[in-house]
């Protein structure tokens, strides 16, 4: 779970840093309730090996990273 204090407008880039690739699912939202961001939908993103993807844009203060697939060896980051 991510919190950036505030609501932010933009959205994550992912960096793969590992031998194999990920699937991560993103949620994002306003609120947070319990260990999830409210009022979110799954985003599910791909994150190949060596490479970068992103989250759609969209303005949240909450982002909730699950790996579905592949190792934690991905970073994420604001843009």
């Amino acid at each position: 779970m991510l919190d950036f204090g505030r609501e932010v407008s933009g959205r994550l880039e992912l960096q793969s840093d590992s031998d194999q690739a990920a699937d991560v699912n993103l949620q994002y939202g306003n609120r947070r309730r319990g260990t999830k961001p409210a009022v979110s939908r799954n985003h599910p993103s791909a994150c190949p090996t060596g490479h970068d993807s992103h989250g759609p844009k969209g303005a949240f203060r909450y982002a909730l990273l699950r790996f579905e697939r592949g190792t934690r060896s991905t970073s994420a980051r604001f843009n």
